[in-house]
Formats: structure tokens, sequence, C-alpha cells
């Protein structure tokens, strides 16, 4: 499924800002900005056979309700 966020927003932008591998998981720390949005949020990887078996994101609800409602 193609990513839809980007046609959501307008200007919308995510920069990683760190990356850290233990084991099976990935955890990405990253900076996303669109028109009304400026937020951190973290996604939670797991890769097992060199393919992502899950995957867990962690927003801040409430910084995307505000940006929700700015649209």
């Amino acid at each position: 499924m193609p990513m839809q966020i980007p046609t959501h927003f307008d200007n919308f932008k995510v920069e990683p800002k760190l990356m850290i591998a233990e084991g099976e998981y990935v955890f990405v720390l990253a900076h996303g900005t669109a028109t009304g949005m400026d937020a951190d949020f973290g996604h939670l990887f797991r890769v097992q056979n060199e393919k992502i078996s899950a995957f867990h994101i962690l927003d801040d609800s409430q910084k995307w309700a505000a940006t929700m409602k700015a649209m």
C-alpha cells in the first residue's frame, strides 16, 4: 500500500533524527513538518528474514488532531 500522508498535507516532509538497531528491532525517531504541523514521532520496526514483520507507530496524537483541524 502506498503512503498516503503526503497527499493529505501540504509541504509534508519527514527527516530521520536517530536510528537504533538491536537484534530484530529498529527504532526511528523522526521530525515531521507540513503546513500547520511540526512534530516528532517514532516508528518501531521488527525485521525478520529481511522483511518488516511488525510496525508500531508512536506519534503525538494531540499534534495530529490539531493539524487535522487546521485542514
